[in-house]
């Protein structure tokens, strides 16, 4: 059971986003949102701007643009209210933004006639042409309506962006402390009858005078339960520690049933490196070995692991010589399935090899380790 005993580098995955969306009306969000729209309102107006001050020169086309900016100021007060109604019904809240729509789109068509009526007075004596009159207020309030409506769906747009960002931040957060909640709960649910039968073997060899194998044995079970307890669930490790946590628990097992258990392990020297979620080939392993024994099977139980790699993912054969077992497939998805789903989604999964229908299994896994809960997260 010899493997490359290089430690790779370790990636160790970084946190979540700090954002928890208690805000998730903010006022960057309303001033990125609200110059981007104004500005591309300005660029759709250009021509007819350009067209209307047509031989006047450079000066009147700018004052006439500028007042986009006096747009983007009145567009604040509309946030304010959005932010400040975001908990109440929507029977209240919808009549509330869409007056403020109306009352802004006023101001801001009066504010037109007035900037018209100054700079001809004191700028530029050829604005006296321009209509100054209800007609064009009208018109223009009209056009105000719309933008300033547009500008509030994006206000909408922008605070649901951000909460979604920050409710999927808070499932993978929930998804996270699950598998350690998962992970832990494997690590304490180490079959109880392994460890006291383990103990007890120790015992009968120390009262026989067995010293050295118990010691063997001793230093074996220490190995393995440091190897159990020494990661975490989302922090992956490479596949020769994993293969070394099954080799600590084949060990213990060849010294309690001789040959009657005989584990073999092959890793290709590509694929000892990379990267995979800890605890995942050693539960099959061991549910294997139960039930070997479960079955009476008086010649115990031969399990082959080989590990390599093929450029696109990492693959783990698991088989076995039962004739009579359950399905290696179904022993998978039952032991570590839904681990493998939750970390991956549909990126993995048990994968039977069809030349033995029952006795091997072959684990499929992303050559990068990307977690599905991070991918959700981002």
């Amino acid at each position: 059971m010899e493997f490359p005993r290089e430690a790779p580098s370790r990636i160790v995955a970084t946190p979540f986003d700090q954002d928890d969306g208690r805000d998730p009306a903010r006022w960057s969000d309303a001033a990125g949102v609200t110059i981007a729209l104004w500005l591309f309102v300005l660029l759709i107006y250009l021509p007819i701007i350009i067209e209307r001050h047509s031989g006047e020169g450079a000066v009147s086309v700018a004052l006439d643009g500028s007042t986009v900016f006096v747009s983007m100021l009145f567009a604040m007060p509309i946030f304010w209210l959005f932010r400040t109604t975001i908990g109440q019904p929507l029977a209240l809240r919808v009549p509330l933004l869409v007056g403020a729509v109306l009352v802004i789109a006023i101001i801001q068509s009066i504010f037109d006639l007035l900037f018209t009526a100054w700079v001809a007075h004191n700028l530029e004596a050829h604005w006296e042409a321009l209509p100054r009159d209800l007609a064009r207020g009208y018109g223009a309030m009209i056009n105000y309506i719309s933008v300033f409506g547009v500008n509030l769906a994006l206000f909408q747009f922008a605070c649901s962006r951000r909460r979604s960002g920050a409710e999927e931040r808070r499932f993978a957060d929930i998804l996270a402390t699950q598998q350690q909640a998962e992970l832990a709960a494997l690590r304490f649910k180490l079959n109880p009858h392994f460890l006291f039968n383990t103990l007890n073997a120790i015992s009968a060899m120390v009262v026989t005078r067995r010293n050295e194998e118990a010691d063997l044995l001793v230093e074996r079970l220490s190995a393995f339960l440091r190897a159990s307890f020494n990661h975490e669930a989302m922090t992956p490790i490479p596949v020769e520690e994993e293969l070394a946590t099954v080799e600590h628990y084949a060990g213990i097992e060849h010294l309690r049933f001789g040959e009657r258990v005989r584990v073999s392990i092959a890793c290709d020297p590509a694929a000892a490196g990379l990267l995979m979620p800890p605890l995942l080939i050693q539960p099959l392993v061991e549910k294997l070995v139960e039930t070997a024994f479960a079955t009476s099977n008086a010649g115990g139980v031969r399990i082959m692991i080989a590990a390599w790699a093929d450029g696109e993912a990492l693959h783990v054969d698991v088989s076995h010589d039962l004739g009579s077992a359950p399905r290696l497939l179904d022993m998978a998805n039952q032991c570590i399935g839904p681990r493998l789903g939750a970390l991956y989604g549909r990126g993995a999964s048990p994968l039977l090899d069809g030349r033995h229908q029952d006795n091997i299994v072959t684990l499929r896994l992303p050559i990068h380790y990307e977690p599905h809960d991070r991918e959700v997260a981002r």
